[in-house]
């Protein structure tokens, strides 16, 4: 009966927190937006691009340094 209340509280504090952080982002947003339309869809687009390309540089060295250590 113990495991049965731990999980229904974890799962209430996770759904608690998921439903808190959603709405904290929707404002968060919305707030960027009336500070700056143009500068909140600019780092919209350059933020997601430059992870990707971070990723991807990663992703190389990650395979040059196994094929490295693989030679060695």
């Amino acid at each position: 009966t113990t495991d049965i209340y731990e999980l229904e509280y974890s799962i209430t504090q996770s759904l608690f927190s998921l439903f808190k952080e959603v709405i904290a982002m929707v404002i968060f947003f919305v707030a960027l937006f009336r500070i700056s339309f143009q500068l909140t869809i600019f780092t919209l687009i350059i933020i997601p691009t430059t992870g990707v390309i971070i990723a991807l540089i990663v992703r190389g060295l990650k395979r040059y340094a196994g094929k490295t250590q693989d030679s060695i």
